[in-house]
């Protein structure tokens, strides 16, 4: 592995790769564990999770590729599993090298607590094959529905349960911001954001994304909700000159009073 390069302010550290020659980090937590995807060997794609060291996350029996996409402070990943050409994408929560199989849902987001959001994907007898959130929680995969439009996503899941994705409208014409309460209801958030908006990430009531403007341009957005789900601040991150902008995930700083202990994750073989 390349020693780390120095830049203003901040460190670059090269991950490597479970084989040569590619890797891409999608997340990290607190602690700087990442996880993300690398080659495994010939045309496989494996997860990986990355403490000081990179460990392999095995795509589930049957399946060749996996992708890890998220992780929560406790070291718990969330990671989708897949064979080309399948179907249907399967979800898996791996820890210190133990794997629980989540059935038919594609993994987007983790919570606190290992529960796990992202979409299920099923036939529909008028339409055909459609996306829809889900949640993933003590077994149990529960449908969040959808905003009138045939394909929704979850993106993540903060300490209040509160879920953040997006839905297309009825007759799939518009892309809508949502949240879904704890009690699963839907709360569409297209008042709030320009219409198109996707958010993709959320932490302690902060939400991030991006969200089209009336000329059509995407433009990263930061938002703020209360307990309650209502939006007390907002943020239009613009966009740099003559390029499209889009955050894809934030984790802002904990205060100095909050202390934690860095959870302590085997390195299963790969």
């Amino acid at each position: 592995m390349a020693a780390p390069a120095r830049g203003d302010g901040y460190i670059v550290t090269d991950l490597g790769a479970l084989e040569e020659p590619v890797s891409a980090a999608f997340a990290a937590n607190y602690f700087g564990q990442v996880v993300g995807v690398s080659t495994a060997g010939g045309a496989d794609l494996h997860g990986f999770f990355w403490d000081a060291g990179m460990t392999g996350i095995a795509p589930l029996a049957n399946d060749t590729q996996a992708h890890a996409l998220a992780i929560n402070d406790s070291g718990q990943v969330a990671a989708m599993s897949y064979a080309p050409g399948g179907l249907v994408v399967r979800g898996l929560r791996w820890q210190g090298g133990t794997t629980t199989d989540l059935g038919d849902i594609a993994p987007r987001g983790i919570g606190v607590n290992g529960e796990v959001v992202g979409y299920i994907s099923f036939e529909d007898a008028a339409v055909g094959w459609v996306d829809h959130a889900a949640k993933w929680q003590n077994g149990v995969v529960t449908d969040l529905g959808t905003l009138g439009g045939n394909f929704s996503y979850a993106h993540a899941v903060d300490g209040m349960q509160r879920i953040v994705g997006m839905s297309f409208s009825p007759g799939n014409k518009y892309r809508r911001a949502c949240l879904w309460l704890e009690d699963a209801s839907l709360m569409s958030r297209a008042s709030l954001w320009s219409p198109p908006s996707v958010p993709i990430q959320m932490d302690a009531g902060m939400i991030v994304g991006f969200a089209e403007t009336l000329a059509g341009e995407p433009h990263a957005c930061l938002f703020e909700v209360d307990e309650f789900g209502e939006v007390v601040d907002r943020t239009d991150l613009a966009r740099s000159v003559g390029t499209a902008t889009r955050m894809r995930s934030m984790r802002p700083a904990r205060s100095s009073g909050h202390r934690m202990r860095r959870p302590s994750c085997g390195r299963a073989a790969r």
